[in-house]
């Protein structure tokens, strides 16, 4: 019987979220669950998942950040994508993400605390996302004060290509960059 703070993979395997064990967790588990999870706890006017917003930020890194970028969000395919406002109300939750990211970037070899880089590139993510993602309003958010959207065009991958998108993307940038 399952009992504890356990979930399911997608391989099948249970992984304890109190005491994890990295080693029953593969890149394929972390991309499908990503590719599944919409950013904005599901309020975008599209479907926009975690998985292409990682491969996007990939993309927008300067190239000794990209890995970083592509992986900073990979708690979350344990976690969920929890909204910022609801981290701040839960200190529990932020030390237990904070020790999933660390075991995953020890198992996934990417640099955790995340560099400025990968930090400016997450806020401009989100800056570019906002505006083409989120119903328009007059409220500013602190966060963004001054902080530059990137001039492209997110499309809103269904999961199988935000899947297959992350998976190229990681196998490219750990084969033939690191």
């Amino acid at each position: 019987m399952i009992a504890g703070p356990r979930i399911q993979l997608v391989n099948g395997a249970y992984v304890d979220l109190s005491d994890l064990d990295v080693g029953l967790i593969s890149v394929l588990d972390v991309a499908h669950a990503l590719s599944h999870i919409c950013r904005f706890t599901g309020h975008a006017r599209k479907f926009y998942s975690v998985a292409e917003h990682c491969v996007v930020a990939s993309y927008q890194s300067e190239p000794e950040a990209a890995y970083d970028a592509l992986m900073h969000d990979c708690a979350e395919a344990l976690l969920g994508d929890v909204s910022s406002p609801l981290k701040g109300l839960l200190p529990d939750y932020r030390r237990l993400e904070a020790e999933i990211e660390r075991r995953l970037s020890e198992h996934f070899r990417f640099n955790y605390p995340f560099s400025p880089l990968v930090q400016e590139v997450d806020l401009r993510m989100l800056a570019t996302e906002r505006e083409q993602l989120l119903k328009p309003t007059r409220e500013k958010w602190a966060v963004l004060a001054h902080v530059k959207p990137y001039p492209i065009t997110l499309e809103g991958w269904p999961p199988e290509r935000a899947k297959q998108e992350f998976i190229d993307r990681y196998l490219d940038l750990t084969f033939m960059c690191r």
